[in-house]
């Protein structure tokens, strides 16, 4: 083909028509036109099939991978119903609260009510427990009996009532235990029965530490809440022999009690609740009674000679010992 001229004007014309010869269709039966379309369509069936499947096996894997990623769910607060035993006065022991998903600064509600800074202060708090120490001078009940946790709230969150609102007991308060100081009079060995007197006693078992009386000494024989008897042990002494030798009183001291939450050390040198008498010579029999003191036996040896006679307890009503007697 010839290249034009330079300069010369070129005329445009459209490219013919694509015809397809009517010879090649003609001579084609029906049916494999018919068999031509129907593999089309199954082969686009067929494909958007595929597709489908591919869609689903891979929203399948995003679901199992999301359901290996932890899920961030809210934690409850659970307290253990473990009470501890205290005294009523806050200082003595710590109130240690057991569970589990505590968080770090919990907002408490008791009943009877405390309060957080007045009445007590949390000086430790792990997700597994809590120390709460009281203030001076404040009781975590101001009559013995139960103390409940009734709810629990963290930051902003909603409070968590424990037990629908009536709470877990997670302390049990005994009454703070004192002893009436006494001076009366008793005998090193003859004395066979020393009455010391108080409050807040348990009759569970209560456990006094003298001085200078050594355990092994005495046997406990009665406890009351507000009286405890102890019996000297035979062949024992209540003051040391080194202590009684001289002739002169040795002083009996409290110095500790425990009545069920453990020992409440007095103050100073202890509570003073008998004095100790060298035992006279040719005694044979207990005079020490706390009330009588009068020469006369408080054993009932004084023999038939004495109308009635005093005994430990205060005698029987005409006795001259200062609660009954006098007539």
């Amino acid at each position: 083909m010839r290249r034009p001229p330079r300069g010369a004007k070129l005329k445009r014309t459209q490219a013919p028509p694509v015809r397809v010869s009517r010879a090649l269709t003609r001579n084609v039966p029906w049916y494999v036109l018919a068999g031509m379309i129907f593999g089309l369509f199954r082969l686009t069936r067929l494909q958007a099939q595929e597709a489908e499947r591919v869609a689903l096996e891979k929203a399948a894997q995003e679901r199992e991978r999301a359901a290996d990623q932890p899920v961030a769910v809210a934690q409850v607060p659970i307290v253990d119903e473990d009470p501890q035993i205290l005294y009523q006065t806050a200082a003595i022991r710590k109130l240690e609260i057991q569970g589990s998903s505590f968080c770090q600064r919990p907002s408490l509600a008791f009943q009877p009510p405390l309060a957080d800074g007045v009445d007590y202060s949390i000086t430790r708090a792990t997700s597994e427990k809590l120390s709460l120490t009281g203030k001076p001078h404040k009781k975590w009940r101001y009559e013995a009996g139960p103390l409940y946790l009734t709810s629990i709230q963290c930051g902003s969150d909603a409070p968590v009532e424990l037990a629908y609102g009536q709470g877990i007991v997670v302390a049990t308060v005994l009454a703070d235990p004192t002893i009436e100081a006494s001076e009366r009079k008793i005998y090193a060995t003859h004395t066979k029965r020393l009455i010391v007197q108080g409050s807040g006693f348990s009759l569970d078992g209560t456990e006094l530490t003298l001085r200078p009386t050594s355990r092994s000494s005495y046997e406990v024989e009665s406890v009351e809440m507000a009286e405890m008897v102890l019996i000297l042990k035979e062949g024992k002494s209540w003051a040391p022999a080194k202590t009684k030798d001289d002739g002169k009183p040795v002083s009996i001291y409290v110095t500790k009690i425990d009545t069920g939450a453990g020992e409440v050390v007095m103050e100073d040198d202890g509570a003073i609740v008998a004095r100790v008498f060298p035992d006279p010579s040719g005694a044979v029999c207990d005079d020490s009674c706390e009330w009588a003191l009068d020469g006369v036996c408080d054993d009932g040896s004084a023999g038939e000679d004495r109308e009635v006679f005093d005994d430990d307890y205060g005698g029987v009503f005409g006795d001259d010992d200062d609660y009954y007697g006098g007539y």
